[in-house]
């Protein structure tokens, strides 16, 4: 039965706009956000946060095989290891939601009152991240618990998704989903004075 219902495949690559709301004891504000996904094969992410007022917030590259993320407001070293933090919240998440949930991911399951809670091999493989999804009865995705080098964090999806745990509170809202064509890889590489418009 839990075969059947994990055939879901995310295909192509999208840009996504949203309004992003992140509120932590090292980088706080609301942003508008601009995401580039790459799903054709192995995931690979663009994230960029800009105030309404100002220059770029954070330009974050995630892929399986690594997450890297320059935070232009980064003053002192709390401040850096807070956004070192962050990236890595950000980045597991987006990868995670980049990727089709499959029957081949799981690695235990455990039968809940209206679906399944799943443990499954994270995206970014190794043994420092888990990650948990609880499906409903009808296979969808309802949230996500991950636990990273010591930190855990909750994603509930719905009109607006939310991020919570770790001390930070990430809401995005109001998105608009474009399918694109297959964006060139070196988006996915810094250069100097790379970016993608809001």
């Amino acid at each position: 039965m839990l075969r059947d219902l994990l055939v879901e495949r995310i295909k192509g690559s999208s840009r996504r706009l949203s309004r992003s709301e992140l509120e932590s004891p090292w980088f706080s504000g609301e942003f508008k956000s601009v995401l580039i996904e790459s799903c054709e094969e192995s995931p690979k992410i663009r994230l960029q946060l800009y105030p309404d007022l100002g220059s770029k917030a954070l330009d974050l590259i995630a892929t399986p095989k690594g997450i890297v993320g320059h935070w232009t407001f980064v003053n002192n070293e709390e401040q850096s290891a807070g956004t070192a933090r962050l990236t890595r919240i950000i980045g597991i998440s987006l990868l995670e939601n980049a990727t089709a949930l499959t029957f081949e991911r799981v690695v235990g399951a455990r039968v809940e009152r209206d679906g399944f809670l799943l443990d499954v091999t994270p995206v970014t493989g190794g043994d420092e991240t888990q990650v948990f999804v609880l499906i409903d009865s009808s296979g969808a995705i309802k949230s996500r618990h991950y636990q990273d080098r010591g930190v855990s964090w909750t994603e509930q999806l719905g009109a607006i998704h939310n991020f919570e745990g770790a001390q930070v509170h990430w809401t995005i809202s109001n998105e608009l989903v474009t399918p694109i064509s297959p964006p060139s890889p070196n988006l996915f590489q810094f250069v100097k004075s790379s970016g993608i418009s809001p």
